[in-house]
């Protein structure tokens, strides 16, 4: 019994220890960040995320300094694998995966995850905004989306039944109503943050 004990409190300890360890080094990262040395807190965050691969903000942290560095591709996947992921930055790990993916080019990819976090949070004014500069950029993408949307939903009145589907449909005018939406409930100045934990809270992206 005492060999149990023993080996539980050293797991304890251990455990102690290793969160301390993280925290340290989110903060070091998180220092770094905000004197724009992002190779420096990427390398940091990276050893957080080692140090605790399931705990997801270290993971966070290292798509904003991935962004940083102009590495987008990199950047969106983690993104996209943190929205996938059932914690408090859900939804803005969505919309930053859309930004990265902006900058990489993909802007197919890009709209599909602002329309994801726009199913999550109707209220985002960023995220329909952005979505609306996209679907404008593409007037002939637009008019697909909506013709699109618009037999999908003859199909759902005939069905009788709704559709996951949905969610790969959002057009221009969708985006307006999202926005105002949005105006209604008052959101005003969501906070996006780059970076979020550690020292140093990073500062609002509202653009790309």
């Amino acid at each position: 019994m005492r060999k149990i004990l023993f080996i539980s409190a050293a797991i304890f300890f251990a455990a102690q220890v290793n969160a301390a360890t993280v925290s340290d080094l989110l903060i070091k990262g998180g220092r770094a960040y905000k004197k724009e040395k992002y190779g420096e807190a990427l390398q940091y965050f990276k050893d957080a995320a080692s140090a605790a691969p399931e705990d997801n903000r270290p993971a966070y942290n290292t798509a904003a300094a991935l962004y940083k560095l102009k590495d987008y591709g990199a950047s969106a996947k983690i993104y996209e694998d943190l929205g996938q992921k059932n914690w408090k930055e859900r939804e803005d790990s969505y919309f930053n995966a859309g930004n990265a993916q902006y900058r990489a080019a993909n802007k197919d990819a890009a709209k599909q995850n602002y329309r994801t976090a726009l199913l999550m949070n109707p209220g985002d004014i960023e995220a329909a905004h952005n979505l609306q500069i996209l679907l404008s950029e593409n007037p002939k993408d637009n008019k697909s989306e909506n013709k699109d949307n618009s037999d999908k939903q003859d199909k759902d009145n005939k069905q009788g039944q709704g559709s996951n589907d949905n969610q790969n449909q959002m057009s221009k005018s969708d985006a307006r109503r999202m926005m105002q939406m949005a105006k209604e409930q008052e959101r005003k100045d969501r906070s996006r943050s780059e970076q979020k934990y550690g020292e140093a809270g990073g500062g609002v992206e509202k653009d790309w």
